[in-house]
């Protein structure tokens, strides 16, 4: 299962007086909540999660079960400032998606 990482945007808007806003937003980590109580954080890029077996986000069930839920938050990380100025920070809340996921197969690996 791969996830999309949504794209940064920029936009530049033109104010009164010819005064000029940058705005910049991005998702900066994504977490994994893989519904068997463990979670992981990654990277922000699209290799990272791409899927089995290229990318790094993995996980491993230890039993079988129709009923896991799988849910994908993203950490934003944002910013603005005036005619070139200082960038300042502003407050963005996560947003997460969730999707069923059931496990229905267990396979064992013999390791030395």
């Amino acid at each position: 299962m791969g996830v999309l990482v949504p794209d940064p945007h920029t936009a530049r808007i033109s104010g009164g007086g010819g005064a000029l806003l940058d705005v910049e937003i991005e998702v900066s980590g994504i977490t994994i909540d893989w519904g068997d109580g463990s979670s992981s954080t990654f990277p922000a890029t699209s290799s990272a999660m791409a899927g089995y077996p290229d990318g790094i986000a993995t996980h491993i069930y230890e039993t079988k079960d129709d009923g896991i839920t799988v849910s994908v938050s993203y950490d934003w990380t944002a910013r603005w400032r005036v005619a070139g100025g200082a960038w300042l920070t502003v407050a963005v809340p996560d947003t997460s998606t969730s999707v069923a996921y059931p496990v229905s197969e267990i396979v064992s690996v013999i390791t030395n």
